[in-house]
């Protein structure tokens, strides 16, 4: 299909030095430059320099001292002020290659969801990672998906991703749950619908986005072959809490600590879910709250987690693809009996346990009384070697913590080293205490 629709691409960028090539990238392996426009919410510091790209007519930008910045969701709302109307958005962050004709075949993708009936698609992804040391070679060309990790106290919960089963075979997008934040691609109303929250420090963000963009009718899909890579390690750059915490230290300096900004962040996610008792009415949230297409209860259905107890449904948990029939009228009871809990037991290994040099791996399992399998793992590779070396350096007691998911408690537990040398040595093993939820 013709494609001759303009792109804003909306970049929020701190003291990045993968901006330039970022921008320059986006810009060559484009079929159509001349229809992209980038706005960049440029946080810099004394002796940054975009020379390269200031001048390029696609590209405008807000320059901010990194003194002044208070985190990403602040800076992604900063730059989504130089959108000047253009027919698609795309949020991508400020470290990234593109795929040759890259804009060809993200439109491709959205448009043919819109062929299907999906009247407000949104594609977004973890994009496979790069090194610019050494990009192109190592680039992964499987489509990935995102997939849930663990509730957590602070920002609800987290995510992970995997590799999309079967994409080679794949000619669409696939059903998602979550959404990425290095990654969001949807037809510019977006923007006005679901704008970034300033008050969104930097963990929260994405959960914050999903469960919005979902309660604004819009569904969620994941690229079934990346035409984005994104560079993940950035061991040398620097990062805001960092700078932060060194500017705090300076007497002169004002503004507030990150981790202020952090805890209201944490705060603020969780009036949005009604999370841990906290309640949605009791902030004023103008244009950065709740949809009114679909509810809370509808995501949770859509997604198969509940927030308040802590739940997740098989699918959730095995990586499914969420079905497109999700039943919003389902009973409580057939609710609740979908849901695992998650479980979380630590074992604690005493001095002595593992004195041999050469495991190969230890299994952990959690069984029912009968004696059948709910849960079980092979600690091996790095793991089992700090392991092993922490119970040979010390005589306290070395803690090791499994979380899982189950639809029932455990009876007991086994912890049972495998030697190379000696095969099954050293089990370990009780009845479970009363298991923490």
């Amino acid at each position: 299909m013709e494609n001759n629709e303009t792109i804003f691409i909306q970049i929020a960028s701190y003291r990045d030095a993968e901006l330039v090539p970022t921008v320059l990238d986006c810009l060559k392996q484009a079929k159509r430059p001349d229809k992209i426009r980038i706005g960049i919410c440029w946080q810099f510091a004394e002796g940054d320099s975009i020379a390269e790209i200031s001048s390029l007519p696609q590209v405008r930008f807000l320059a901010i001292p990194y003194e002044e910045s208070r985190g990403c969701c602040w800076a992604r709302e900063i730059a989504s002020n130089l959108y000047e109307g253009q027919d698609f958005f795309m949020q991508i962050d400020s470290h990234h290659r593109f795929a040759e004709h890259w804009d060809d075949k993200a439109l491709d993708m959205f448009k043919g969801l819109e062929a299907d009936g999906v009247k407000k698609p949104l594609l977004t992804a973890y994009p496979p990672s790069y090194n610019p040391k050494n990009d192109p070679e190592g680039r992964s060309q499987g489509g990935v998906q995102i997939d849930f990790g663990n509730f957590l106290a602070t920002s609800i919960f987290n995510s992970g991703s995997s590799t999309i089963k079967n994409w080679e075979k794949m000619d669409k997008p696939v059903r998602g749950r979550f959404l990425a934040a290095g990654l969001i691609f949807a037809r510019s109303a977006f923007m006005q619908e679901v704008p970034n929250d300033p008050g969104i420090y930097f963990q929260g963000e994405e959960q914050n986005m999903a469960f919005r963009s979902f309660s604004h009718g819009y569904d969620i899909y994941h690229p079934h072959k990346p035409f984005i890579w994104h560079y993940y390690t950035r061991k040398d750059c620097p990062r805001h809490w960092d700078d932060q915490v060194d500017l705090q230290g300076k007497k002169e300096n004002k503004k507030q600590a990150w981790q202020e900004l952090n805890d209201a962040s944490y705060k603020r996610t969780k009036h949005l879910f009604s999370y841990d008792g906290y309640r949605y009415e009791d902030i004023d949230w103008g244009k950065y709250g709740r949809g009114k297409e679909r509810s809370l209860r509808d995501y949770e259905l859509y997604c198969g987690l509940d927030f308040r107890q802590k739940r997740i449904t098989k699918e959730c948990a095995n990586k499914m693809e969420p079905s497109s029939t999700w039943n919003r009228n389902i009973s409580d009871a057939d609710w609740d009996k979908s849901l695992l809990r998650m479980c979380e037991h630590t074992i604690e290994i005493s001095s002595g346990v593992l004195p041999l040099d050469d495991y190969d791996f230890i299994y952990v399992g959690y069984d029912r009384a009968d004696g059948s399998n709910i849960y079980c793992t092979n600690i091996t590779g790095d793991t089992l070697k700090k392991l092993v070396q922490c119970n040979a350096a010390t005589s306290e007691i070395i803690p090791y913590t499994s979380r899982f998911f189950s639809d029932q408690m455990p009876n007991k537990w086994i912890f049972w080293p495998h030697s190379k040398s000696k095969g099954w040595t050293g089990r370990i093993g009780n009845l479970m205490p009363k298991i923490v939820y």
